[in-house]
């Protein structure tokens, strides 16, 4: 990156004489370090955003979630913010939709005394 630079300045300095640097030609790094910022570490964080936010508004009564502080439950109701999570026969807490981190995917070992 420094090595363009350098020659850059140097094919001005020789072409132009005493002439100040085009501004648009100083600020060609800045722009390209921002785009590659963008493109590596905004935009997939956006994407991430987005694709939790439509899980948030799919998820539905009888799905098997997991929050983010490891608590595993079934839904059980939900109204605009909040959800209803059943974590064990007779125990139902009401959690805020954003604290879901994910579906439930592992198999819960079959009770063979009930």
């Amino acid at each position: 990156m420094y090595i363009l630079l350098l020659i850059m300045n140097n094919m001005n300095a020789l072409s132009n004489g005493d002439a100040k640097p085009n501004f648009m030609i100083s600020m060609l790094p800045l722009l390209l370090i921002f785009a590659a910022f963008y493109f590596l570490i905004i935009y997939p964080q956006l994407k991430s955003q987005k694709r939790h936010k439509s899980f948030i508004l799919n998820l539905k009564n009888g799905d098997k979630v997991i929050t983010n502080g490891g608590v595993h439950g079934t839904i059980t109701g939900s109204d605009e913010k909040t959800v209803k999570l059943k974590i064990a026969s007779n125990v139902v807490i009401i959690i805020d939709k954003n604290a879901i981190a994910g579906i439930d995917t592992s198999e819960q070992p079959e009770d063979k005394n009930t």
